[in-house]
């Protein structure tokens, strides 16, 4: 793995791996106890996407926000509740989806030019694993 990295608060970061479960669902994930770490609020339509992810303490930590129609497949994350430009923590844009293959590039909030990603994800299969490298290195950040 690559050296740590905090997009979001480094407080959220570990000095060792950790196995998280995703339940997408629920809109939940847990740790190997199978305590709830994190979870987002239940949303209704509206022209516009918005989730926000917590802590397991009733904190917000990200805002994911996206126009419901849009050519460019962009979804933009915020910091805690906010959707202010001011609070952009990074965006993803879906680049290919292949069968099985789901390709993600994420831009930070200062990469203004957005000509290369700061980091990639690809999922695979039907969203059982998920591999993060730093930019277009092999270098991989995170596992899932």
């Amino acid at each position: 793995m690559a050296k740590q990295v905090s997009v979001i608060n480094s407080s959220y970061c570990a000095p060792h791996s950790v196995t998280l479960q995703i339940n997408t669902e629920e809109g939940a994930t847990y740790n190997e106890k199978d305590d709830r770490l994190f979870y987002t609020d239940d949303t209704f339509f509206t022209l516009h996407n918005r989730r926000v992810l917590y802590d397991d303490a009733e904190n917000p930590i990200v805002t994911l926000y996206s126009k419901t129609v849009s050519l460019h497949g962009r979804c933009n994350v915020f910091k805690g509740e906010s959707t202010d430009s001011s609070e952009l923590l990074f965006s993803v844009k879906k680049i290919k989806k292949s069968p099985g293959i789901t390709k993600l590039n994420v831009f930070l909030a200062n990469n203004q030019d957005k000509k290369k990603s700061d980091f990639r994800m690809i999922i695979f299969g039907s969203k059982r694993s998920c591999t993060v490298y730093a930019g277009e290195s092999p270098n991989i950040v995170a596992k899932v």
